[in-house]
C-alpha cells in the first residue's frame, strides 16, 4: 500500500538538493526517536554530513534522547550536525545495543507442526526460529560481529564528531558486556549510569546547550 508517510529516501534527497540551492543557508531539525535501522539512520546522517560540506549550518534540537527508552539512533543522527540543543527536562539515554531473536520451534511443536527445510552450513540461520529453541553457537556468533560492527561504527562517528577523544575518561567510555549487551557509561561522576541529566550532558560535551 502506497503511503504519504515521508519515506527516508525523501529526507535524504530534499538534504541533497538543499545542499546544492543557494536559497538554503542552512538546516534546523527536531531529533526525536528514530524508528530506523542502523542503514537507514546512516542515510540521514551522512547526508546531513553532505549538507555541511557546503558551509551551511546545522542545529539539532532534541526535547529527549531516549528519556523512556534508548536514545542511540536519534543521538546517532544528531551528532552529523554542527550543534546539538537539548531541552532542560531531556535526558540522554545511551543505552547501547541489543539483539533478539524470537524461537518459534517450542510454540510449533505444541501446534504438531513440523517445520522442514534446509540451509547450507551452520551460519545460514534464516531458519533457526523455525528448528531451534535457542541461539547455536554459530548463530550466536554471527549476531554479535553483526552487532559488534554496528557499535564500532556508531562509536567511532559519534566519538569523531563530538571530539571524544575515544571516549576519554571523563566523558563516556563504551563497555562490550559478555551476554551480548552492549552499554555507554559514564565515568565523571561516581556511579556509572547509562542516562544523563541535561547539565551533566551539556559538561560532558555530548551537547552544546540546554535550550532556555
Amino acid at each position: 500500500m502506497l503511503s504519504d508517510r515521508p519515506r527516508v529516501r525523501d529526507f535524504v534527497d530534499a538534504l541533497d538538493r538543499g545542499a546544492k540551492d543557494d536559497r538554503v543557508v542552512g538546516l534546523v531539525a527536531t531529533i526525536s526517536s528514530v524508528p530506523m535501522g542502523m542503514a537507514e539512520a546512516q542515510e540521514v546522517r551522512d547526508a546531513v554530513l553532505r549538507f555541511r560540506v557546503k558551509k551551511k549550518f546545522a542545529i539539532a534540537y532534541s526535547e529527549t534522547f531516549g528519556e523512556f527508552g534508548p536514545g542511540n539512533g536519534a543521538y546517532y543522527i544528531a551528532t552529523a550536525f554542527d550543534q546539538i540543543y537539548l531541552q532542560p527536562s531531556g535526558d540522554v539515554g545511551l543505552t547501547g545495543l541489543m539483539i533478539e531473536t524470537q524461537f518459534l520451534k517450542g510454540t510449533l511443536d505444541k501446534l504438531g507442526v513440523k517445520f522442514h527445510g534446509d540451509h547450507r552450513y551452520e551460519y545460514k540461520n534464516a531458519f533457526n526460529i523455525y528448528t531451534e529453541t535457542k541461539y547455536t553457537d554459530a548463530h550466536k556468533e554471527a549476531n554479535s560481529k553483526v552487532m559488534n560492527s554496528w557499535f564500532g561504527q556508531m562509536k567511532s562517528g559519534i566519538c569523531e564528531a563530538r571530539h571524544l577523544d575515544k571516549f576519554r575518561r571523563g566523558h563516556v567510555r563504551l563497555c562490550l558486556q559478555q551476554d551480548m549487551h552492549v552499554v555507554l557509561d559514564i565515568l565523571s561522576i561516581r556511579e556509572p549510569r547509562v542516562v544523563l541529566r541535561e547539565w551533566e550532558a551539556e559538561a560532558q560535551g555530548i551537547v552544546e546547550r540546554i535550550a532556555r
